[in-house]
């Protein structure tokens, strides 16, 4: 009898231990930028952004879910690195479009497709999708924008990040529900 409960004790841990998965930290939330750019060229005219300048994380629009807690406006990490890329022709391959480092943490965005949404005198609108990475978190699909405005000589832009968190889908549960449905079958042996 106490070898069968001691056999029927490591059948339960191992049970157990199978049913704790590691689950995957999704990044979720968003980020938006400011700061000025040049181009190689008139807005009108532009097919490449050539330079950045005074990039920080928006105090308009604060950073939510996993970038939540970030310092904003001049408090915000530094440097923030854009990339220099071409948008006309579109690239035919990723890039990683920002990254920055905060408390030990590498935040970054890589872009894999761009599209002109609207390019003329004063503005230009561009977004994309790509994938979101942090440090310690999985790499998460997203999407972005980047939109510039002003005259000639003095271009301000604005660029965002989304992302949306996979959930689960009910694997935890299931495999909860099964260690729990085996140990009531040992029980039920035991009695």
């Amino acid at each position: 009898m106490k070898s069968r409960l001691i056999t029927l004790s490591i059948v339960a841990v191992v049970m157990a231990s199978l049913s704790m998965t590691a689950q995957a930290i999704p990044i979720s939330g968003a980020i938006a930028f400011s700061g000025g750019t040049t181009l190689n060229g008139s807005l009108a005219s532009a097919t490449a952004f050539t330079g950045y300048s005074d990039v920080q994380i928006a105090t308009a629009t604060p950073p939510t879910g996993t970038y939540a807690g970030l310092p904003t406006g001049v408090s915000s990490p530094s440097p923030i690195t854009f990339a220099d890329f071409t948008f006309n022709p579109v690239p035919v391959s990723s890039f990683v479009l920002w990254t920055f480092n905060y408390g030990g943490l590498t935040y970054s965005f890589t872009a894999s497709s761009v599209l002109v949404n609207l390019q003329n005198s004063s503005f230009l609108n561009i977004s994309g999708n790509g994938t979101a990475s942090i440090t310690g978190y999985d790499t998460t699909a997203g999407s972005w924008t980047i939109t510039v405005t002003g005259s000639d000589t003095v271009l301000a832009f604005a660029s965002s990040a989304s992302v949306n968190g996979v959930p689960d889908g009910g694997t935890t549960v299931l495999l909860l529900g099964a260690a729990l449905a085996a140990l009531g079958l040992i029980q039920r042996r035991l009695a």
